[in-house]
């Protein structure tokens, strides 16, 4: 089965972990309910993120959201790998990397290397001092945004992209309209308009889509029954669950895991 890698074990209190490493050979496929950064030093191979493989260079860095299965392939690579908690990141620096046009892979400029390597060595190296390798992790995060996303950093600050940026975190959680109203400081009946307007669906259908999305990926990526997948993709009645799966995809979950 593939592994799933939850905050608790892996982060444990800290909420963050950072390593410089050498990877030789296959890092099976996985995926974790935290945020991952691995930044390329030395060496090749292969990243391949929900079924889809890039070549590995230097100078490459991956971005991995709660959502993504991946797994690596390299002969002898070194790397940076910094595993975080979005509890720890300003919501607006992070937000952009959750969007759905937004790169896994970001190729570094070459003048702009040394300045990232500065930022991830000293995150490694300071990880235990939370605030401080925060505030280094949300620089990294802007300056990436800022100089090779390509949307406008007006957007990141939409009340759209701020729902859109709390369902990512918590669409497998049982989520109303009321929970994300709070959580923006609005009505439900204005966030329900608002949202509808800027993101061209109303926030069930948006809600279903990640929920369908990421049960799709875990039918197609793991080894999870389907009973488990409508679990943890956020669906709590089973049969309801099937029976919209066909509807939304035109075949079941188990026509899609063998076709």
């Amino acid at each position: 089965m593939i592994p799933w890698l939850d905050k608790n074990t892996t982060l444990g209190n800290a909420s963050i972990s950072a390593s410089r490493k050498w990877i030789d050979g296959n890092c099976n496929a996985h995926w974790h309910e935290f945020y991952e950064i691995e930044y390329v030093i030395s060496g090749n191979g292969t990243y391949t993120i929900n079924g889809q493989p890039f070549p590995m260079k230097s100078g490459m860095l991956y971005f991995m959201t709660p959502t993504d299965f991946h797994s690596v392939y390299t002969e002898k690579a070194e790397i940076i790998n910094v595993m975080f908690s979005e509890s720890i990141i300003t919501s607006a620096h992070l937000a952009p990397f959750t969007y759905h046009a937004a790169p896994k892979t970001l190729p570094i400029p070459e003048v702009m290397q040394p300045f990232f390597m500065t930022l991830l060595e000293e995150v490694v190296e300071y990880q235990e001092d939370l605030a401080y390798s925060a505030a280094l992790l949300n620089c990294l995060l802007l300056k990436l945004a800022r100089n090779l996303l390509s949307y406008g950093e007006d957007s990141w600050n939409s009340t759209a992209q701020k729902i859109h940026f709390y369902l990512i975190n918590h669409f497998r959680d049982k989520v109303s309209l009321e929970d994300v109203a709070q959580y923006v400081g609005l009505t439900p009946t204005y966030v329900s308009a608002v949202f509808k307007k800027e993101m061209g669906k109303g926030f069930k259908k948006y809600l279903d889509d990640l929920r369908f999305a990421y049960a799709r990926k875990l039918l197609l990526y793991s080894d999870m029954s389907v009973t488990q997948v409508c679990g943890e993709s956020g669906f709590e009645d089973y049969p309801n669950f099937i029976r919209r799966f066909k509807e939304y995809f035109g075949v079941t979950p188990t026509e899609m895991r063998v076709g």
